[in-house]
C-alpha cells in the first residue's frame, strides 16, 4: 500500500490538513463501478483519501502515453468546498506536468459545479455530449504565459 500526503489549505481556515492518498488492491474496492473501471482501465490506479485516518473519498488515474486521466473522484459531502478536492487536483496536474502530459476528464454536462471547479483549475473543453463533457488541462503555451 504505497501513501503520500497532500497538503490543503483554505483562505478561510488558519491551519492546515494532512490528506493521505493511499493505493488500494484490487479487492479493496467496491464490487459495481469499480470492477467497471477495472475492466476499462486496467492499469489505473485506485486511490482511498484519508482525512484524520478516516476515508473520506477515492481518486481514480490513469496514465497513458497521451495524457493523465481522471477517471473519478469522489469526496463525502462534508469534506467538499475545504480545498481537498483542489490539493488533489493539484496533486494531478503536478504529476502531469512532470511527465509533459495533459490532464484530461469527463464531467456531466449537467454538472455545473464540477465543470465550474475544473475551469477554475485551468482546464478547458475539448468535446462534449448530451451526456458528458471532456475537460482538458495542459501546461500553458510559452505565450499563453506572457498573456497573463
Amino acid at each position: 500500500m504505497t501513501k503520500r500526503f497532500v497538503s490543503s489549505s483554505s483562505a478561510n481556515r488558519a491551519h492546515r490538513e494532512k490528506i493521505s492518498v493511499f493505493s488500494i488492491p484490487n479487492c479493496a474496492t467496491d464490487a459495481g463501478q469499480s470492477a467497471s473501471y477495472r475492466a476499462q482501465y486496467p492499469n489505473a490506479r485506485f486511490e482511498i483519501v484519508e482525512l484524520d485516518a478516516s476515508s473520506i473519498g477515492r481518486i481514480i488515474t490513469d496514465r497513458t502515453p497521451e495524457a493523465l486521466l481522471v477517471i473519478d473522484v469522489a469526496l463525502d459531502v462534508p469534506c467538499r468546498n475545504r480545498g481537498i478536492g483542489t490539493a488533489l487536483m493539484r496533486r494531478v496536474i503536478g504529476e502531469a506536468h512532470a511527465a509533459g502530459l495533459p490532464v484530461r476528464l469527463s464531467v456531466f454536462t449537467s454538472n455545473s459545479a464540477a465543470r465550474r471547479f475544473y475551469l477554475y483549475l485551468g482546464f478547458k473543453a475539448v468535446g462534449s455530449s448530451e451526456i458528458n463533457t471532456t475537460l482538458e488541462w495542459r501546461e500553458p503555451s510559452s505565450s499563453e504565459e506572457r498573456m497573463r
